[in-house]
This record gives C-alpha cells, sequence and structure tokens, in this order.
C-alpha cells in the first residue's frame, strides 16, 4: 500500500462489499463466495508501483514477489512491470483455483495467467501443484519452481543433527495422539475433526490426546475423551516450541475439508517425527514414507488400533527424514533458478 493506491472503483467497491458481508445475515458458503468476490475487485494503480521502482538507481536490480493468487488481482497490466529492471516472482501458495467458486473461475484463471506470463520464475508449493500449473497455464519447466511447504526452524543447510539440537524432546511414555489444525479453519469444519477423532480414540484404552492451539483446545474440552487422558496447550509462543510439543508425540491426526494446494500439516508432523494419520484429501502431493489415509471415524480406529502395534518412533524419524530431504531440494532448487537469472539480468545490463 505504500508503493501503489487503490483504485477509486475498488475503494466504493470494497466498501459495498464489505457492507453486505457484515450487514446482511449470510451463511457460510455465500460468506465465502463474497470473500472471493471482494478479493476478485481489488485493483491498485500499477502506474504508481512502475513510477516508484523507475525512480530508483538504474543500476539497481530489483526483485519484485507477488504473493498468492490475490496479489495477481491488483495488478492487471503486470506487463508494465517488464521494463522496470525487475526479476518478477510469483508466489502462487496453492493451485488456488481448485477452490475458486465456478463463476468466478474463468476470471480468476484470466489475472492469474496475466501475471504468470509476465514472472520470470513461478514458484509451487508441491508437485502436484507443479502438474496442474503446467496443464492449466502451459508453462515450461524451467520457469517452475517446486518449494515445498516445508518449515524447518532453522537456516539451511538443514541437517538431522542441527534439527534434533533445535527441537527434539523425549517422547511421552503412553502413545499420544496429536491434534491441530490451520487457523482459518472454520468452527464447523474444527469440530467435525475433533468429533471425528473422538468417536475414533473412545474405544481404545491408555491414550494421550494432546491438543495444540487455542481454538482446537477449546473444542476438545467440550467432549469426553474415556479413559484417555487429555492435554491442552492453548498458547504456543513461537514456531521451535510448537514443533517441540509436535515431536512429544507419536501420530498426528492430519485434518482436511478441501482439495486446494499442498497440505501444511503433514509437513510439520513429519519434521516432529511423528506417524501421519490424513484424512483422505489431506494426504495429497509429495509422498512421505509412514503416512496412512483414512476415510471416516471407524476407518481412522482400524487404522489407530493397527498402528499402535508398530514401532511408531522409528517410523516417524523416516518421515523427519523424507521431509528434511523435501525441504533441502528446494531450497536448492529456488537458490539455483534465482541465481541464473540474476547474472541474466547482470549480463544483459553490461550488454
Amino acid at each position: 500500500m505504500e508503493l501503489a493506491k487503490l483504485s477509486y472503483t475498488t475503494i466504493i467497491g470494497r466498501g459495498l462489499v464489505k457492507a453486505s458481508k457484515y450487514l446482511l445475515s449470510i451463511g457460510e458458503k455465500p460468506r465465502k463466495f463474497v470473500n472471493h468476490l471482494d478479493n476478485l475487485i481489488m485493483k491498485c494503480r500499477i502506474e504508481d508501483l512502475v513510477e516508484k521502482i523507475k525512480r530508483t538507481n538504474y543500476n539497481t536490480l530489483n526483485i519484485i514477489i507477488f504473493d498468492d493468487i490475490s496479489s495477481s488481482y491488483l495488478f492487471k497490466k503486470s506487463s508494465s512491470l517488464r521494463d522496470s529492471n525487475s526479476i518478477i516472482l510469483y508466489l502462487s501458495h496453492d493451485f488456488y483455483l481448485d477452490g475458486i467458486p465456478s463463476i468466478l473461475r474463468s476470471i480468476a484463471k484470466t489475472y492469474e495467467g496475466n501475471l504468470i506470463e509476465n514472472a520470470d520464475l513461478v514458484l509451487v508449493s508441491g508437485r502436484r501443484d507443479k502438474e496442474l500449473y503446467q496443464e492449466e497455464y502451459g508453462l515450461k519447466e524451467e520457469k517452475l519452481v517446486t518449494y515445498a511447504n516445508v518449515f524447518p526452524p532453522l537456516d539451511p543447510p538443514y541437517t538431522l543433527g542441527r534439527l534434533r539440537k533445535t527441537i527434539i524432546k523425549n517422547k511421552y511414555d503412553q502413545p499420544t495422539i496429536v491434534l491441530n489444525a490451520g487457523s482459518k479453519l472454520s468452527i464447523n469444519n474444527l469440530k467435525e475433526y475433533v468429533y471425528e477423532v473422538n468417536k475414533a480414540v473412545k474405544e481404545i484404552e491408555g491414550l494421550r490426546i494432546v491438543a495444540l492451539g487455542d481454538r482446537i483446545s477449546k473444542v476438545a474440552r467440550e467432549v469426553e475423551w474415556g479413559s484417555n487422558e487429555l492435554d491442552i496447550l492453548p498458547h504456543i509462543p513461537d514456531r521451535v516450541s510448537f514443533l517441540n510439543y509436535l515431536s512429544r508425540g507419536h501420530i498426528g491426526i492430519n485434518y482436511a475439508y478441501k482439495l486446494m494446494g499442498t497440505n501444511v500439516k503433514r509437513f510439520d508432523f513429519a519434521l516432529a517425527g511423528l506417524v501421519i494419520l490424513s484424512r483422505i484429501m489431506g494426504a495429497r502431493g509429495e509422498l512421505l514414507p509412514y503416512e496412512y489415509t483414512y476415510l471416516d471415524y471407524a476407518d481412522l480406529n482400524v487404522k489407530l488400533s493397527k498402528l499402535l502395534e508398530y514401532d511408531l518412533e522409528k517410523m516417524g524419524y523416516e518421515n523427519r527424514v523424507e521431509a528434511l530431504n523435501i525441504a533441502s531440494k528446494s531450497y536448492k532448487e529456488l537458490k539455483e533458478k534465482i541465481s541464473y537469472h540474476l547474472e541474466t539480468n547482470l549480463k544483459n545490463d553490461k550488454t
């Protein structure tokens, strides 16, 4: 917002959209539709941004990062940036077209396609997304970087030894199931997640159930867990503490209710050394050695009961190894491709 002002039509349009969202009594699905519409009508004056960049030192090479699909809505004429002595990166986050209502999909695709056409590199969050972007937009391999949603709490290079010193703690004595969900999950989805796990573990004895996060802790308190012990950890101060808490468990239950993008929580569980049970849509993307899918509470009960007979610590360790391997490959590919564009731009400047 410091680089480019909103257009006048955006200010008026967003005001009307926000008024309808908060003043009218609408359900969850219509509200999501209105949110997508709100993003789509966002427009900034790209002339402001181009002018700001042109006023920088001519010898300065700018790196312009467009962060997720909403930024492609902001600057419809992103071609104006091609002559601004800049490298343009598009961080797609997810293949968002999967989650956009069909009536708005073609508009979103037009805006995103325009940005992709003018970007030097498109960063996607997993190999599944890479396949989808290649098919949808006909992108060549050299324009894509697969940068998976694996976030070790340390700077590269990533090694098991360094990670162990940073986060690894002794695991709980009894088999421990960890519940954790994204902050944007609706209360209805959150309840579905907790109630499903609750129903699955009621007939299993001697478990520790750990609920991480404020919202999920509140829901977990509302149900009875039978003979199993419930641990509530509502406030987690930082990422290292978060992974520390995770690493004391044995199995992470990865809930997913939509198909969009690459699921982040499964990689958090893997980094912490947990075996993963993913709701059927949650296991999309990169393959992890010990991740199993479940369909419903009955299926979850069957899988959990059998997993408790296995060496969960050893299986979790292999998940951690693979998660770090994925993170290392992602970092290396990104570094190499950005270095290539930096060198190419410098050569062009000298020419």
